[in-house]
């Protein structure tokens, strides 16, 4: 059967059992649902009926939609066994104001579930931020901009890009790329055309090793996703960058970067003609060697994608949750060391007829096989989010922490797992005065051990619209700070998974800009790969791989590595297992 037929039967199908699932008990509930009020005060989001008990609600800014059933909302914690209750409202931000002192505000902005773009190309270690910029009601479009720490610690405008038949939606991507592999700093933005019929990836380069990107360097089309959707990341390993996405056809994609064209070609599709999907959790959740990536639907359903060779996916494993909108997606690196990686998925929740969210912890169980091994709910998150949960490692202690924003109400909250078996708040706040909360960044400047918070909000029609607020980490006054730790400029973590028998991941972490060499060694102290060659890296943290190849690309024998890394002056060795 022709694909466009498969597609109109399943949405025919589709529409024929929520009417079913109406009309047998359209009686035992109505349409009175105090979260339409919500929804509607917020004046940017329409509400659209589907069926007598479900509604669609969607963002008339971003175009993301999320689903809505009037049965789920009676429910309460009791409909499936919970291993935590977090209370919101049993939490005060003032016990937690003394972690944060807020430094400054500017006019940049982030798009809903978009973290700003964080770098510093022109390696004076002041950082630069790429966002999203609209203070001039006589533009009726957004801008992307460019802006740049001061030595005093605010931040001034260093270039916008302004192109009158282009609309900006967002800066995407976690960092600066260099996709056409020529050294120079890009970064990407997605737009479409005001009257034309572009819509897609535009790529700004800089014009030299050090300097502010602000040249278009190309543009690639077909390439739009919603809000929060698109990464960009090596899935196969194969060197060059791909962008995974969730487009505005309901097609999941992947889309590989190629060189010669410098275009983005689609090497991956999946048809979900009635999901909406905003994020996704990249990561080998089942230690085979093989990227993983999973994702939760508007529907509640999860999905887990495996990269099985170059350039090729399939969907291994899936899974239906009880409740929908499963918009928050992450992946973490055994947060509770008992050798598993987790993926974490976050869905919409109800306890006692209060908005929440709940919080599923899969772990594999065998090769592209998970279970939910925790069901954590958090009341009190509101009723409408898009994307809000990044893991990060806030304290420095190597294991990341769970980093969830919320546009209504405007809450921030930072969850940190306990070796007894829970969560603790490690860190709340709520945003008081009237604005959204779209996105929270991270940044972590030189030889600190903690990261300093970037709030970034919306309020229209009040100018700036989108506005950014820089809080500075508070060590003297955080619980968390202890004089015994001291911080380290260079740290290289042990490799995961070790033993391993596919590819394993080496991870470090630089406090300044620094020339790095990362070299594996056998136990005679032969050189076996050159993975890093004195090449320049910015602060942060940086993981590569390593696919038990040498320098000829054959296969090494089990056995005992060494992988040594010197950046400048310092010198750091590990050991890793190769099990074949």
């Amino acid at each position: 059967m022709h694909k466009n037929s498969l597609i109109i039967l399943s949405m025919f199908l589709s529409i024929i059992s929520l009417l079913i699932l109406s009309a047998s008990d359209k009686n035992d509930y109505s349409k009175t649902d105090p979260r339409l009020e919500t929804f509607k005060s917020t004046g940017h989001l329409k509400i659209t009926w589907i069926s007598e008990r479900i509604y669609e609600v969607k963002d008339k800014l971003t175009g993301n939609r999320s689903i809505y059933h009037l049965s789920n909302f009676i429910q309460t914690a009791e409909e499936d066994t919970v291993d935590q209750i977090i209370d919101l409202s049993q939490y005060d931000p003032d016990d937690y104001a003394h972690m944060y002192t807020h430094q400054t505000t500017f006019a940049l902005g982030s798009s809903s579930g978009y973290p700003m773009i964080i770098s510093d190309v022109d390696d004076d270690s002041l950082i630069e931020l790429t966002g999203v910029w609209y203070d001039d009601y006589s533009i009726p479009f957004s801008i992307a901009a460019i802006y740049e720490q001061t030595p005093n610690g605010t931040f001034e405008r260093r270039k916008l890009f302004q192109d009158d038949s282009l609309n900006i939606t967002q800066p995407f991507g976690d960092y600066v790329t260099d996709l056409d592999n020529d050294s120079l700093p890009e970064i990407n933005i997605t737009a479409f055309e005001l009257y034309g019929t572009f819509n897609g990836v535009v790529n700004i380069e800089a014009d030299s090793l050090y300097a502010i990107p602000d040249s278009l360097n190309f543009m690639s089309d077909s390439l739009i996703g919603y809000s929060g959707s698109l990464r960009i990341d090596d899935l196969d390993r194969d060197g060059l960058k791909e962008c995974i996405g969730f487009d505005i056809t309901r097609q999941l994609f992947i889309a590989e970067f190629d060189t010669a064209s410098k275009k983005f070609e689609k090497v991956f599709t999946y048809d979900a003609p009635q999901e909406h999907i905003y994020n996704f959790g990249i990561g080998d959740g089942d230690l085979d060697g093989k990227t993983d990536f999973i994702c939760g639907s508007a529907f509640g359903n999860v999905y887990v994608f495996e990269n099985i060779s170059d350039n090729q996916y399939a969907l291994v494993w899936t899974d239906t949750l009880p409740f929908s909108n499963a918009n928050l997606s992450a992946a973490t690196n055994d947060i509770d060391q008992n050798g598993k990686p987790e993926f974490f998925i976050g869905s919409d929740g109800y306890y006692q007829q209060y908005a929440g969210t709940y919080l599923y912890w899969y772990e594999s169980v065998a090769d592209n096989t998970y279970e939910r091994k925790k069901r954590i709910l958090i009341a009190g998150t509101g009723f409408y989010s898009e994307n809000g949960l990044h893991p990060h490692d806030m304290d420095g202690d190597g294991i990341k922490e769970l980093i969830f924003d919320f546009a209504l109400p405007n809450q921030m909250f930072i969850l940190k797992w306990n070796p007894n078996a829970y969560f603790d708040m490690y860190y709340y706040s709520y945003v008081s005065d009237y604005r959204e909360l779209d996105a929270v960044t991270i940044h972590r400047p030189n030889g600190q051990i903690n990261p300093n918070l970037i709030f970034s909000t919306y309020y229209y029609p009040e100018l700036p619209v989108l506005q950014s607020h820089y809080y500075k980490f508070n060590s003297a006054g955080s619980i968390t700070d202890s004089p015994n730790i001291i911080p380290k400029i260079v740290e290289l973590y042990q490799n995961y998974p070790n033993p391993f028998n596919g590819f394993t991941t080496l991870r470090f972490n630089l406090r300044n800009r620094s020339v790095i060499s990362l070299i594996i060694y056998d136990i005679t102290g032969k050189e076996v790969k050159r993975l890093i060659n004195n090449q320049r890296y910015a602060p942060g943290e940086h993981e590569i791989n390593w696919n038990g190849l040498n320098h000829n690309g054959k296969e090494v024998s089990s056995g005992i590595y060494i992988y040594n890394m010197k950046a400048g002056e310092f010198t750091l060795t590990r050991k890793m297992i190769l099990l074949r």
